[in-house]
């Protein structure tokens, strides 16, 4: 029997786009364009087709789309830090660092 999950905050199945950046030891950035698996409150798991980042800091950029119950759709734009814990061979988790800006997106 699969020992339960350990999480501490939900994850909601949901494909966002999100920019990640990082800076490299070059002094470089490098932005990926991609896109959520699943996102929670403390983070989110984002789908990679190549090798990412060797740094664990990030700045990430999401844009969340909101529908309410009248069929209205509206957009925030979400922009923090967040330290990568994960890597596997489809992805990578971010735990979000903060602090966060959330900004309408018109």
């Amino acid at each position: 029997m699969p020992a339960p999950e350990q999480r501490a905050s939900e994850r909601y199945p949901t494909q966002m786009p999100a920019l990640l950046t990082c800076r490299e030891a070059d002094d470089r950035h490098r932005h990926m364009l991609l896109l959520t698996r699943d996102v929670s409150s403390t983070g989110a798991y984002f789908h990679t087709r190549e090798p990412f980042f060797e740094e664990e800091d990030v700045q990430v950029e999401m844009l969340i789309r909101i529908e309410s119950a009248a069929d209205n759709v509206h957009h925030m734009y979400l922009e923090t830090t967040g330290e990568i814990t994960r890597r596997d061979p489809s992805g990578l988790a971010v735990r979000f660092k903060g602090p966060y800006r959330l900004t309408p997106f018109v």
